[in-house]
């Protein structure tokens, strides 16, 4: 029989063996059974842990102390997308990720805007106001004056600091700042062209000494008057249907020729003083020059194709590359480092049953229907109205903002700042918040 000293012994030792398991139990939990969750991303942000906890991190990196294990983790933020990960914190170890959390877009609607109005003595005057209404909201809209009664149309250049006004025996450009108009010496008729930067206009008209279709280069001064216009090519056969676009550089400028049979795009060089025919198409609708740059984007219709599409052409090596993107040039905006902005109706599959917007998408080519294919013009109206932030360089789509009912706007405008793209459908502008 144990005698109560050894029983006492015994407690005592199973005691001191307890209190040592649970001391070693506790240096266990504390320090070796534990590992870091490590996010660096753009603070202020927070960490949802499993849906039962969250950190709140005020700086960029940002670290807690878990158990170890499998966690679904999700980093929010407001005004961002939600980045959701399943990771796997090791013993004594650390998961670190960088997040780079995608930014919400954001539509604003601006409402009607009218940043000029046309005095009572030109209200029945057809205007052009589109790109004007984009470039600036004036709280106060400005009030154009001294407009000649008999004025039949209006076209604003895209700084809005001038316009060509066209009467029935006279062209002349209207400064908006100081509301003048000087005579312009272009045949009645002749349409007269903008560059992009609003500072020169282009136009065929015929010599005066030859008769022959001249192309003219004219210089708008900063009172809103113009320099003499200085002939730069003729030609033999006249054009009758065209379109005229100066190069950023100012070294070029493009013609389309569109004829009944096929489309040409002649690139006038003004420093070497020649003319090329560079690419010719069943149909060529329109240019654009890449900012800073002699490439240009051409939409264009090719043989045996009911469709028109967009293409991209490199001037050093004269390559054509066919984007993926089908849809008017002028609901086209280019941003930095090849990327540009679109609004496109294209099908994009899986956008109908997915939140598909900050993903890369595939963009689905259009079935011309048979009004399409008559007018030999771009598909215009799907259920949805995408827009696209498409590479020059990777020729990939990404979905900025999905909106269903929509179709395509008028025209587009990127901010100063490249964050906003400004769209115009009807006569309502709204602005596309796309970057913080």
């Amino acid at each position: 029989m144990i005698s109560l000293e050894t029983q006492k012994k015994i407690w005592i030792g199973i005691l001191l063996a307890c209190i040592f398991a649970g001391i070693l139990f506790i240096l266990w939990a504390v320090f070796l059974n534990h590992g870091t969750i490590h996010i660096t991303a753009k603070s202020p942000y927070q960490i949802n842990i499993s849906g039962l906890r969250t950190v709140a991190c005020q700086t960029d990196d940002c670290s807690t102390v878990v158990a170890p294990g499998d966690y679904p983790i999700t980093i929010q933020k407001a005004g961002y997308r939600d980045e959701t990960l399943n990771i796997t914190v090791p013993r004594n170890g650390e998961y670190a990720q960088k997040i780079d959390l995608k930014y919400l877009p954001v539509i604003q609607e601006l409402g009607e805007q009218k940043p000029f109005i046309l005095s009572q003595q030109a209200e029945s005057v057809a205007q052009n106001l589109s790109q004007v209404t984009l470039l600036s909201v004036p709280a106060t809209p400005q009030e154009l004056k001294n407009l000649p009664q008999d004025a039949t149309w209006i076209i604003f250049g895209p700084d809005g600091k001038t316009a060509v006004v066209y009467e029935p025996q006279l062209i002349s450009l209207y400064s908006v700042t100081r509301q003048t108009l000087t005579k312009l010496k272009a045949n009645l008729g002749t349409l007269i062209f903008y560059d992009t930067s609003g500072q020169y206009l282009t136009y065929l008209s015929p010599d005066p000494q030859t008769s022959r279709q001249t192309l003219y280069l004219q210089h708008i001064l900063q009172d809103g008057t113009v320099e003499d216009a200085i002939p730069e090519t003729s030609f033999v056969r006249n054009f009758t249907k065209y379109a005229i676009s100066m190069a950023p550089s100012g070294k070029k400028i493009a013609i389309i020729d569109q004829t009944d049979n096929a489309s040409n795009l002649y690139i006038v060089d003004l420093e070497a003083k020649t003319r090329t025919s560079i690419l010719e198409y069943p149909v060529i609708r329109d240019m654009k020059w890449l900012p800073g740059s002699d490439n240009f984007l051409f939409q264009a219709r090719e043989q045996n194709s009911l469709t028109e599409s967009i293409y991209l052409y490199h001037w050093d090596t004269a390559q054509i590359t066919k984007l993926d993107l089908q849809t008017p040039l002028q609901d086209i905006v280019f941003l930095d480092n090849g990327q540009l902005m679109a609004a496109t109706t294209q099908n994009i599959p899986g956008s109908d049953n997915t939140n598909l917007e900050g993903q890369l998408v595939t963009l689905a080519e259009k079935t011309a229907t048979a009004e399409i294919s008559e007018i030999g013009a771009l598909p215009t109206a799907t259920q949805n109205l995408a827009f696209i932030n498409y590479s020059l360089l990777s020729n990939e789509a990404r979905l900025i903002k999905l909106i269903p009912g929509s179709q395509l706007p008028q025209a587009v405008r990127i901010s100063d700042d490249g964050k906003t793209l400004y769209y115009l459908q009807g006569n309502k502008v709204s602005a596309l918040h796309f970057s913080e």
